[in-house]
């Protein structure tokens, strides 16, 4: 509406609105969804773009949406944290909030599914703390790793390594340069694609003056988490990996590389700590990936192999300072390709967060069901990594404990696809659409989605012809569309 929101409560006669806020009368709610105990997240089309916002409870609406508690979800330009896939004038379509999931707290807030022109965000809330949430993101081009915090830099590494492929998805946008990379070095990935690194020449980085500074990736204190997925066989020494060092003899900055102290073993540089550099007791040369995570929390240095503790340090002092040299991928920046590293590398990414355990078990767990998906779903096809289709515009969302179900409309006109993407591996096993024998969706674009609350079924909602009721997992037709029973007169049961 394009005066706000109304929430009736029925059992006390009640209505509670919601109006525009005081001084913006552009603004439309588009979406709007009520939790069991009360909580209003509504869509609002702002004059500088969509945003999600929340009311923690619903009674406290008064004349206008600046009463109560409130939380909200920007675009990636005008967000640190959770952050919705979208520029500041991209169009949210779709709204979907499923209770008591979030991945962030254990269970105890909620999670929401925004779908937007430009793909599908998924934002884990966390209880009391909006910054310290996370947010993953779903497109026709990849499914990235879970972004958790203040997250500042994420670089899925996929498709054929051109500039649009070497990109920052987080919202500090620092984008890659690649040197002597080309789409000859593609490989499967742990989702989707990743990169394959000579050990001679080849290297990714961004400078200073672009990703520098204690905003972007440099640390300027000691709270900071870095990872990534590594597959490599070389028993070389000194493979840098992840680098804001530079020459060590410089002594500064942060570093991962893997050899130093004997082949395979990873190396963690955090200069400006008490104690410079710790080894894993581990090997990671075995040609197999291997998810490797370095943890800096004050006094305390953690590094985890495949979500497990390898190895920690304890009582340290000191921080790691901002320092002037590049950002690098597969080098450090001194002379060339220094260290350059031996085997291929998939979704590194910064954080200015001290990962937990528990974090960073499940974004292992993810990433490495994402990878043995692949095999059991299509032989080990790199696309089931992502949403069906051609285009990112994403026009419904729906969720159940097993699956998204996400509605994109492609370029022409009447051939919306929906996508069954497996929710704890990130593998779109199932599309529907015109093309599929059985079930298939009607001849025209998704509006909307739902599900019932057990997942047996799907309502898909269409531009023109009605709506298409697909029993989750079945090979039998579509049970309803339109105005016509065409199948099983089962309906959904909730």
């Amino acid at each position: 509406a394009d005066e706000g929101v109304s929430v009736i409560d029925f059992t006390k006669a009640t209505v509670y609105d919601g109006t525009e806020n005081v001084g913006y009368p552009a603004e439309d709610f588009k979406h709007a969804w009520l939790t069991s105990n009360g909580a209003l997240y509504y869509q609002e089309d702002f004059t500088s773009g969509d945003f999600i916002g929340v009311k923690e409870h619903v009674e406290d609406l008064a004349a206008n949406f600046n009463a109560g508690t409130e939380w909200t979800y920007y675009h990636r330009s005008d967000s640190t944290a959770g952050a919705i896939l979208t520029a500041s004038d991209t169009q949210l379509n779709d709204l979907y909030v499923t209770e008591r999931t979030s991945t962030v707290d254990g269970g105890i807030s909620n999670t929401l599914y925004v779908a937007s022109d430009l793909g599908l965000s998924v934002v884990n809330e966390k209880l009391n703390d909006q910054t310290n949430g996370s947010v993953k993101y779903y497109t026709k081009d990849y499914i990235s790793e879970e972004l958790i915090g203040d997250i500042r830099g994420m670089w899925p590494l996929d498709a054929d390594n051109s500039s649009a492929d070497l990109e920052d998805i987080s919202v500090k946008v620092n984008t890659l340069t690649a040197t002597n990379i080309s789409a000859a070095d593609v490989v499967s990935g742990v989702r989707d694609s990743a990169t394959d690194f000579d050990g001679s020449t080849e290297y990714l980085s961004c400078t200073d003056a672009s990703c520098g500074g204690t905003t972007k990736l440099d640390v300027g204190g000691s709270i900071w988490s870095f990872g990534v997925w590594i597959k490599t066989t070389s028993m070389d020494s000194d493979l840098t990996v992840i680098d804001k060092a530079g020459n060590i003899s410089n002594s500064r900055g942060y570093s991962m590389r893997v050899g130093n102290l004997s082949a395979g073993k990873v190396r963690i540089y955090t200069f400006g700590m008490s104690d410079t550099s710790m080894d894993s007791s581990s090997t990671i040369n075995d040609g197999n990936w291997h998810y490797v995570v370095a943890v800096l929390n004050s006094s305390t240095k953690t590094l985890y192999i495949d979500g497990i503790q390898d190895v920690q340090e304890t009582g340290l002092t000191g921080s790691v300072a901002d320092v002037a040299d590049e950002f690098s991928i597969g080098r450090y920046d001194f002379s060339g390709c220094s260290g350059c590293f031996s085997g291929s590398i998939d979704e590194p990414f910064v954080t200015a967060e001290a990962l937990t355990a528990t974090q960073i078990q499940q974004m292992y767990v993810a990433g490495k069901e994402a990878l043995n998906n692949k095999y059991r779903v299509k032989l080990a096809s790199d696309t089931v990594n992502q949403l069906a289709g051609s285009i990112n515009v994403v026009k419904g969302v729906a969720a159940s404990d097993q699956y998204i179900f996400t509605g994109t409309n492609t370029t022409g006109a009447d051939d919306g696809i929906l996508s069954r993407t497996l929710l704890r591996g990130d593998v779109t096993d199932r599309t529907y659409d015109e093309s599929t024998t059985d079930p298939v969706i009607v001849d025209n674009d998704i509006n909307s989605i739902a599900v019932s609350r057990d997942g047996a079924y799907i309502v898909v909602g269409t531009d023109d012809q009605g709506i298409t009721i697909i029993q989750n997992g079945s090979t039998a037709n579509r049970l309803r569309s339109g105005s016509k029973v065409q199948g099983p007169s089962k309906r959904p049961s909730n």
